[in-house]
């Protein structure tokens, strides 16, 4: 297994890379992701620090992010189960808890994140949470949606202020805030997906965790990797 990496339950460069070619051109980036794994966020963050010291390298390169679900706990009944029960039967009890959550925490005040997992009561399922991710995207362009705002926030209330993510309520407030169109909210159009026990939107079965990271359809990298890393990844597929 990769540090700084989730995987679901089996329950169920030189200076040629700062160069490269001026021709203006497009670096598909794509992420796969689940809101209950907190490295995905410490992962999300060091994803955007790489795009944007790409950006400072190579201006004439736009990097599209796309976001893909990936859900590591499809069993979770809708309703969630107790957060802290839930960890301490996965890991083996309150010691390993305590030190899993000082590694993260460690990870995440790096990437300028704090972890409140006092807070979290629920471990929910992230089916609902997804299908809102995929309305953004759907309307995202006529409706001016900011679906990496969305995401942000999703992970914002899970992790930092102890949000019931599961909630439907809960996600229709984010949805709101993050400028999707009421009449377009997949909870009022009946567009939540069905009680089901498969994964949501996992395009790719060569991913086994997450977060994890594919570059212009080439290279693939898992775990919260530094954006140093990151950065390295996108300048070589940019010359492959």
């Amino acid at each position: 297994m990769n540090a700084g990496a989730c995987h679901r339950s089996r329950d169920r460069g030189n200076r040629g890379d700062q160069l490269g070619d001026a021709r203006p051109c497009k670096l598909t980036v794509e992420c796969w992701f689940d809101f209950v794994c907190p490295w995905c966020w410490i992962g999300k963050r060091h994803l955007h620090a790489a795009v944007d010291a790409l950006r400072a390298l190579r201006p004439d390169v736009r990097a599209e992010i796309v976001w893909h679900p990936y859900r590591l706990l499809p069993d979770v009944p809708r309703g969630g189960l107790p957060y802290d029960a839930f960890y301490r039967a996965r890991l083996g009890g309150g010691d390993a808890v305590d030190a899993r959550r000082a590694q993260v925490r460690q990870a995440g005040r790096e990437a300028h994140l704090e972890f409140a997992f006092e807070r979290i009561r629920t471990m929910p399922n992230t089916h609902a949470a997804h299908a809102f991710v995929d309305a953004a995207a759907d309307a995202a362009h006529a409706a001016r949606v900011d679906v990496d705002a969305m995401i942000e926030r999703i992970f914002a209330a899970f992790f930092a202020h102890g949000r019931d993510i599961g909630d439907i309520a809960t996600l229709e407030c984010i949805a709101l805030e993050s400028g999707l169109p009421q009449h377009t909210l997949p909870s009022r159009l009946g567009r939540l997906p069905p009680r089901s026990p498969r994964p949501l939107g996992v395009a790719h079965r060569d991913i086994a965790g997450v977060p994890a990271f594919r570059f212009g359809g080439r290279e693939t990298l898992s775990g919260a990797r530094s954006p140093a890393v990151l950065l390295h990844a996108m300048l070589r597929s940019l010359r492959a």
